[in-house]
């Protein structure tokens, strides 16, 4: 960029912060200058930014889990938990600050808080397929198949064409050595012509040999 260029966006977001700051009583407004901030490398204005958010709004979700992201990306890992942690223990019922909270909590090597996070998540945000299924990986991957399973399941019958959640059912179903349940998934997968299809086929096909392989 030339200087000339430079200058002109540099005065465009200027600009814009300044637009948003006409609603500083409004906590989105300063969630918009920090997402500026973050994206032209400012961190600490960035961090200012999202904290008068909370402060402007101390319910407003988004603000927390931005917050918590930019302390992650910034190696301040303990101090994206301890974020999380507060705002949980202050009541707040947003799944999506449980669910950032159970990802914090898994890469602090903390599985059993995690899940408990990851299935408060799903419980008060039902509608949002990501939480039950990340529950039921968290489950299967710590030793808790059928708990999974039926998590799983919970959140395919909301989201019947949610493409991840038929794959784990797939996948687990299949570990555990129910191939009618592991077929009769991939089959629905197959009828949501996913991009990946060759595969799932693939697996349909071996399913049905192993089905036949076994003692009547």
């Amino acid at each position: 960029l030339t200087p000339e260029q430079q200058q002109a966006i540099d005065e465009g977001i200027e600009a814009y912060i300044q637009s948003q700051l006409t609603n500083a009583d409004r906590a989105e407004s300063h969630l918009n200058i920090a997402l500026v901030h973050t994206q032209r490398g400012h961190t600490d204005l960035a961090e200012q930014s999202y904290r008068t958010a909370i402060r402007v709004n101390p319910g407003f979700a988004q603000a927390y889990v931005n917050l918590a992201d930019l302390y992650r990306s910034t190696d301040r890992d303990e101090q994206a938990l301890q974020l999380l942690r507060d705002a949980v223990d202050a009541g707040m019922k947003q799944g999506v600050v449980h669910y950032a909270l159970g990802l914090a909590l898994v890469r602090h090597g903390q599985a059993p808080d995690a899940i408990h996070a990851f299935r408060q998540a799903a419980e008060l945000q039902p509608d949002d397929p990501q939480f039950g299924y990340t529950l039921g990986i968290a489950l299967n991957s710590t030793g808790h198949p059928n708990q999974a399973l039926a998590a799983l399941v919970d959140t395919h019958l909301r989201h019947p064409k949610d493409l991840s959640t038929l794959h784990a059912l797939m996948t687990i179903s299949h570990s555990q050595h129910d191939l009618d349940a592991a077929l009769r998934y991939a089959h629905k997968l197959v009828e949501l012509n996913p991009p990946n299809v060759e595969p799932i086929r693939a697996f349909i096909v071996q399913i049905k040999k192993q089905q036949e392989a076994q003692p009547r």
